[in-house]
């Protein structure tokens, strides 16, 4: 998928090597908790933590949880 980051003009344009990572999520009724790890690296310069961590937060209408 070949990652890159454009400098667009104000440094030079940085181009990754692909990475693969892994994500858990668990929720309950309306509420989640995600966790994603990733990682790029690139030959020119330190690597680039891609990874996340959140809580999510769902709602449908019309639908009542009990």
């Amino acid at each position: 998928m070949s990652p890159e980051l454009d400098g667009d003009g104000f440094f030079e344009d940085v181009e990754f090597d692909d990475a693969t990572g892994f994500s858990v999520e668990a929720g309950w009724k309306w509420i989640g908790l995600h966790y994603t790890q990733l990682d790029y690296s690139s030959e020119l310069y330190e690597d680039a933590d891609a990874g996340s961590i959140g809580v999510r937060f769902s709602w449908q209408p019309g639908l009542r949880y009990r």
